[in-house]
């Protein structure tokens, strides 16, 4: 299985390789490289210059799989361990999203006029549908995903905090793919950024007052039964034997009695055998 992912991943990387020696030809000397953000050309060079990106992103593209799917060998705390299987999915589909971008920008370097800025913004939004998709998955670790004192401290904090983020996460990708189409220019880069700002502090946020929140609440420690005690059943209305009653009476009555002692024993040397006598029959009489 991991064989057949590290063949997607090289996969991944040549297509854009075989995509720009395709175009090679048709180009003219002067390719743009740079866009502004309209999505408009503002710096050129030769037309060599066009396997700058396929080199750069396959060179992201293998360090980031290389390094998702050996992790465990590079998290000195060992929890990576737990997110392994989770992590080689991602690290193709992170492959495959950084495939797509190169292919888009080759694609507006060779064609004048693309609206390379919602073809960009577009995919970038499927990247954001696909990290939602497997954040729910991400088990607590030191190495990916919200790493906040709250979350790493807390599992459940972990938990709601991944899930409520996996949701923003999806439904802003799918905002920003859905206004890919229809936008364009400057106002989409605006969104897109507020958009990212959004999903990215609103499950800081909540794991901080959840964690705020679940503080104050008494554990299962704290709610279970004391030392010798037993956990509660039955309804709190239901009939007892009156002997039960009966213990209590006595054990009450016995720590009394206990009490009175202690005065009785202090004074004894001056009430003589009159108070010795008295205790005896109190006691006696409690006993019975």
């Amino acid at each position: 299985m991991q064989t057949k992912k590290g063949l997607l991943a090289i996969v991944f990387v040549l297509v854009p390789f075989g995509y720009a020696f395709y175009l090679y030809p048709s180009l003219g000397d002067q390719i743009p490289t740079h866009f502004n953000i309209e999505g408009k050309p503002d710096d050129w060079s030769s037309r060599n210059s066009i396997f700058i990106m396929p080199v750069i992103m396959g060179f992201v593209s293998i360090f980031t799989f290389l390094l998702l799917t050996n992790i465990e060998k590079f998290d000195p705390k060992a929890s990576a361990a737990n997110i392994k299987d989770t992590l080689s999915p991602v690290a193709i589909f992170i492959s495959g999203i950084l495939c797509a971008l190169t292919l888009v920008v080759l694609y507006g370097i060779s064609h004048e006029n693309t609206p390379i800025d919602q073809l960009l913004f577009g995919v970038l939004g499927l990247l954001f549908i696909g990290m939602g998709y497997y954040m729910p998955a991400m088990k607590q670790n030191y190495f990916a995903g919200y790493k906040l004192p709250w979350t790493l401290e807390n599992e459940e904090n972990w938990k709601k905090t991944h899930g409520l983020a996996g949701k923003f996460w999806i439904v802003g990708g799918a905002l920003q793919v859905l206004l890919a189409i229809f936008l364009s220019g400057e106002i989409l880069f605006y969104i897109f950024m507020t958009i990212t700002i959004l999903v990215s502090l609103i499950p800081i946020v909540f794991a901080g007052l959840s964690y705020a929140v679940s503080a104050k609440q008494a554990d299962v420690e704290k709610l279970s039964a004391y030392e010798c005690g037993f956990e509660p059943f039955g309804d709190s209305r239901m009939k007892f034997d009156v002997r039960f009653y009966l213990v209590s009476i006595l054990f009450i009555i016995f720590d009394l009695e206990i009490a009175f002692l202690f005065p009785w024993a202090i004074t004894l040397g001056q009430i003589g055998s009159l108070g010795f006598w008295s205790m005896m029959i109190f006691i006696c009489t409690l006993t019975v």
